[in-house]
């Protein structure tokens, strides 16, 4: 890291979202390069490759730290734990789950979205890391809306493959969403290298550009639950469906350490 915890955990808190460069060193960027490869050649039941029109792929998988020792290792590095609970200020830090994204080829374009609408926890603090482990030019960029974080609004998910609405009209507690929504925010792309990571909270509102370029975008996500979080049932289409695999939700309910970890108190 260049700059200091206090640089960064500003730019978290005002911005929603932080650039963290040179966050892994090449011993730890192996370990992601690992981690993501076991994933690739042994993906879960959730794990699926996403073709668009123009021939590119993206295949995504999630949790699955349980079952491969290598994506475990990243989810539990005491690097991250400590960065997360240093730039939000939270004593407290579970392991919600890892998310393995890879682009190649002409993939096509992440739609805008938050996350929080996909997830059974409810906490302002809760936080993404998102590891790339090569080079991410900014025509390839993610996109983070400068402040989204701060909006009250909760926006219904979208389908990854198709970028419609998993719901396709409003419900109560969410509303529709599409760039024109977010036009009074700014927009920041980014040019990253490999070790780089973008931490981020789960209500900050970001997309990722169509992949550009001939190589790989491979990323490892982290995802981390912090103080204040509480489980809830506002929610669309929960993913990973935590739901239908023995968590009972319970409205404002705390943290079921046997499925997420405690990391740190």
């Amino acid at each position: 890291m260049n700059k200091n915890l206090d640089y960064y955990s500003k730019k978290l808190n005002e911005d929603g979202f932080v650039h963290i460069d040179s966050l892994f060193n090449q011993e730890e960027l192996q370990d992601v390069v690992h981690a993501i490869k076991d994933n690739m050649q042994s993906p879960s039941p959730f794990g699926k490759t996403m073709k668009s029109d123009s021939g590119g792929d993206f295949f995504m998988d999630f949790n699955s730290w349980k079952r491969l020792d290598s994506i475990k290792k990243v989810c539990f590095n005491s690097k991250l734990v400590d960065l997360v609970t240093s730039l939000t200020k939270s004593k407290k830090c579970w392991l919600f789950h890892d998310h393995v994204l890879v682009k190649s080829g002409p993939a096509s374009s992440t739609p805008i979205h938050h996350d929080r609408p996909y997830y059974i926890f409810d906490g302002d603090l809760n936080v993404s890391v998102w590891i790339t482990a090569d080079d991410v030019k900014r025509e390839s960029s993610l996109v983070f809306y400068k402040n989204s974080h701060k909006s009250e609004e909760l926006y219904i998910p979208k389908a990854f493959n198709s970028g419609k609405s998993l719901v396709q009209k409003e419900v109560e507690g969410f509303k529709l969403i599409d760039e024109d929504s977010f036009e009074g925010y700014e927009p920041v792309d980014f040019d990253m290298k490999a070790g780089d990571a973008i931490v981020f909270f789960h209500k900050t509102v970001h997309r990722a550009k169509e992949h550009q370029s001939g190589s790989l975008r491979r990323a490892l996500s982290v995802r981390y639950l912090l103080d204040g979080t509480t489980m809830t049932k506002n929610y669309i289409n929960a993913t990973p469906p935590f739901d239908r695999m023995g968590v009972t939700v319970k409205e404002g309910g705390d943290v079921p350490e046997k499925f997420f970890p405690l990391l740190k108190s």
